[in-house]
């Protein structure tokens, strides 16, 4: 089997066995025929024995025999790839750009606000008491979850209690080994006590 480099890379050369083009000694001739964009008929007509088709030639190029196509796909997904990566870019970049301008305005505006140079209108008071109480509902939300979580802990640890003794030694340490082994497991459970 041959190679064919394209850059740096190495790639192997498919051959096909039951593909003529692949096995003939013609093959590069028929292939450079290809590249340049000659029709199958042309190619066979200017190749100095009747052993291919141009059936032959256009099966070979259709089923992927000559990996151009390989190639045409893999630099499209590279160009493609780092065309999104720019775009990311500069959409990250802009963000950025915006949240220092807010920053320095809102750092700007408390200053002022706590001089008494700026009064809030009523508007941006209701504004600023909607953003406290999100803040507040989503705090307490999380307050409930670790509640949650706490109680959870409680109730396994009242479980691991009541099972140690009905368990065997050999069991009781398979658990053990259960838990140590999954990170979820350890920062979940209490350990076994």
């Amino acid at each position: 089997m041959g190679t064919y480099t394209i850059g740096e890379r190495v790639h192997r050369l498919p051959r096909i066995a039951q593909c003529r083009v692949c096995r003939s000694h013609l093959r590069a001739q028929v292939e450079a025929g290809l590249v340049d964009g000659v029709s199958y008929r042309a190619i066979v007509d200017g190749l100095p024995d009747g052993t291919l088709s141009a059936r032959n030639v256009g099966e070979h190029f259709k089923r992927g025999h000559l990996p151009v196509e390989d190639e045409v796909h893999s630099r499209l997904r590279k160009d493609r790839s780092r065309q999104a990566g720019q775009l990311i870019q500069r959409g990250v970049e802009r963000k950025i750009d915006e949240l220092s301008l807010a920053h320095a305005v809102v750092e700007r505006a408390a200053d002022r606000l706590a001089s008494g140079e700026l009064e809030p209108t009523m508007r941006e008071a209701i504004a600023a008491a909607r953003l406290l109480e999100r803040y507040d509902r989503v705090r307490s939300e999380r307050d409930d979850l670790r509640r949650g979580r706490d109680d959870a802990q409680r109730a396994l640890s009242g479980i691991l209690s009541l099972a140690k003794p009905l368990m065997a030694v050999e069991s009781w340490s398979r658990l053990g080994r259960q838990v140590e082994e999954d990170a979820v497991l350890r920062a979940f459970w209490p350990s076994p006590t």
